[in-house]
């Protein structure tokens, strides 16, 4: 039986993490960041143009780097993100 449940919750967790995947590659943004609030994990929403993104620290270990006025860009179909800090333009990249 403890089998059964450890494979019914290892097919969830490859099933949630791909859709989350999926999800995250259809964002698309380039502006700069309205807002930013981190969870307890760490793991960014941000407000650009807008609209809100949430960044899961599955895919990108932002550090809480990302602050209020930097720019953020992210093509849709690809895994990288730009971070380019408003303070002192270095360019820093996830992916």
């Amino acid at each position: 039986m403890l089998i059964i449940v450890a494979v019914l919750f290892l097919v969830a967790l490859i099933y949630y993490n791909n859709q989350l995947r999926k999800e995250t590659l259809n964002y698309d943004f380039n502006g700069k960041v309205e807002s930013v609030i981190y969870s307890d994990k760490g793991e960014p929403t941000v407000l650009i143009k807008g609209k809100e993104f949430n960044l899961p620290v599955n895919f990108w270990n932002f550090s809480h780097k990302i602050e209020i006025g930097d720019s953020l860009v992210k093509k849709k179909d690809s895994m990288q993100v730009i971070l380019i800090k408003s303070q002192t333009a270095a360019v820093i990249k996830f992916h």
